[in-house]
């Protein structure tokens, strides 16, 4: 059976739940799972190793199959678009790296011609902080100074509502481009994120590692579903 593994970076549980992500949420149930690290790189370790993020509803949601980087197997893809997972190359597997500006429709179109591949797995970052998910635009620089001014002191009582609109305009954004994908696939699919988001919370807004510990830097979304 071929296996699809969709990470969206930095999407708290919800957070998917309010978005419009109905292609994915078409998959299956959306659980609330808990990652095994609040920033990117201890969590997509953990996934790549084999242990998908833990629920309490789902039982044993990973498989040997999962053992991406220390287990042998089938030939597996690895579409990455963070600086985070260079170097976490798969034993008979191919790593391939996208840098910036953001690239998820050249990644879809690239995935759509791996279909002999029996397992791929795609990072997203267009959902990690700054939330944009195009050129990046005077507006979004701007926004990006205003979010660093917030999390060092400086009050601003709307961005954190307007950060998670952000994020939800690219969980959207991504959920349409990957319609074309979805539906010509066969076989498992599984979404989830790496780990949550701060909107607010202690007067944070993301998932910098010198935040104060909460449990929304590790709620995030988990879907098992076969089409």
């Amino acid at each position: 059976m071929r296996e699809l593994l969709i990470v969206f970076d930095s999407v708290r549980y919800d957070q998917f739940l309010w978005s419009n992500a109905e292609n994915l949420k078409s998959l299956g149930k959306v659980h609330r799972a808990y990652s095994h690290g609040r920033w990117t790189r201890p969590s997509m370790a953990s996934i790549l190793s084999g242990y998908l993020p833990y629920s309490p509803e789902v039982k044993n949601p990973w498989e040997p199959s999962w053992a991406y980087l220390n287990f042998g197997g089938s030939p597996r893809y690895f579409f990455n678009t963070s600086p985070w997972c260079r170097h976490m190359e798969p034993i008979k597997g191919m790593c391939l790296n996208y840098d910036p500006p953001r690239q998820a429709k050249k990644i879809v179109y690239e995935m759509t011609r791996t279909n002999n591949v029996p397992m791929m797995i795609v990072l997203f970052t267009e959902t990690h902080a700054h939330y944009w998910f195009e050129e990046e635009t005077e507006e979004d620089r701007e926004f990006s100074k205003e979010m660093w001014d917030y999390n060092h002191g400086e009050d601003n009582p709307d961005l954190p509502e307007r950060a998670m609109l952000k994020q939800m305009e690219s969980i959207e954004y991504l959920d349409d481009l990957l319609k074309p994908l979805l539906d010509s696939f066969k076989g498992r699919v599984y979404f989830t994120s790496d780990h949550g988001e701060l909107f607010g919370e202690h007067h944070c807004i993301g998932h910098d590692p010198s935040f104060p510990h909460d449990k929304k830097l590790f709620e995030v979304p988990l879907i098992v579903g076969e089409i």
